[in-house]
């Protein structure tokens, strides 16, 4: 069982809207996070892997994103069985710094730990397996359409150099 946290967004179409129940919101309108809630998740499931639809067990799909759409785009008539998956359309309005489908945070106050924001391990279980620890794909196409002047990268920084790079 994991622990999934969810933040209450106090950012609302008026200013001075009320809170929901139960957190400690400011009433003032303020664009802040504020309230944390936990919940307790756990998703046990057999698993459907045959390939005749997208099999998507838990989700996070914003602003009217179709990861089936998606993948099938990327991938032909294929499909796949995702337990964990999120998905986001970004509208043109967007001036928030990242929008990340998955994320994952870590701040390390300890000398031997190793903590990693995003963990991916592909194991083989059989001979001659075909297996990928991470697939990056970034295309200047999609279910959208197809576009010129596209900026498409994969970054992996190490040592936190770089990390604003716009790779051109």
């Amino acid at each position: 069982m994991g622990l999934l946290m969810l933040a209450c967004p106090l950012a609302r179409a008026q200013a001075n809207a009320s809170c929901p129940p139960n957190n400690a919101c400011s009433e003032a309108g303020a664009k802040t996070f504020n309230a944390i809630r936990s919940y307790s998740f756990s998703n046990v499931a057999v698993g459907e892997f045959s390939n005749k639809q997208m099999n998507e067990y838990a989700q996070s799909n914003l602003n009217g994103c179709l990861p089936g759409t998606i993948y099938t785009f990327d991938n032909g008539s294929n499909h796949s069985t995702d337990a964990l998956e999120g998905c986001i359309i970004v509208p043109p309005t967007s001036t928030v710094n990242n929008a990340n489908s998955v994320a994952g945070y870590v701040i390390s106050q300890s000398t031997v730990t190793y903590p990693v924001a995003g963990y991916f391990s592909a194991q083989a279980g059989a001979d001659s397996v075909h297996i990928w620890g991470i697939n990056p794909l970034c295309s200047d196409s999609s279910s959208l359409g197809s576009f010129t002047g596209v900026n498409c990268q994969n970054e992996f920084d190490q040592a936190g150099a770089n990390w604003k790079c716009l790779g051109f």
